[in-house]
């Protein structure tokens, strides 16, 4: 960290808050993705899926007569993203170049889990690979907002011992 005089002090703290917000986001989307992990988990077990119906969109029988544990699987995905959004925002604030590239991977894996899982309900539940790629946006978002998680908690602690 470099030397901070008076008037940097203050913008060091700023910088600070920004970092424990990007932290406390990352510890939210972690939990969220694990929650997220066992909804879908229990989706795709337990669930029966709406048959194919022709004239029907599979998206709008989702939302009309869809089995409620999908239901909260989409919302809970949506959460996800919206906070992905946050931290990308956070983190472009901050202006450090780790954090930006993290939190915008991190976006774009849960971008991918989410468009896969969407093609994968207008595919009727059939199209295999785009529930592979759920779970690789899933495994990689987790991946990088974890490491996004240890490295704003690195830069806490190295600004406790300035």
């Amino acid at each position: 960290m470099p030397r901070i005089e008076k008037v940097g002090k203050i913008v060091f703290l700023g910088y600070l808050r920004k970092v424990r917000v990007i932290r406390i986001i990352s510890i939210g989307i972690i939990v969220l993705l694990i929650s997220q992990y066992l909804l879908g988990m229990w989706t795709n077990l337990f669930v029966v899926f709406p048959s194919e119906v022709p004239s029907v969109n599979p998206l709008d029988s989702v939302f009309t007569n869809g089995p409620y544990l999908l239901l909260s699987h989409i919302v809970n995905g949506i959460g996800l993203g919206v906070m992905s959004i946050c931290a990308v925002i956070i983190s472009l604030i901050s202006r450090n170049k780790r954090l930006v590239v993290l939190s915008i991977s991190g976006f774009a894996s849960i971008l991918l889990a989410g468009e896969s899982g969407i093609e994968f309900v207008l595919g009727w539940y059939n199209d295999n690979l785009y529930s592979f790629l759920m779970s690789l946006g899933f495994i990689a978002s987790f991946a990088i907002f974890f490491a996004m998680l240890w490295f704003s908690s690195k830069l806490v602690k190295q600004s406790n011992q300035v």
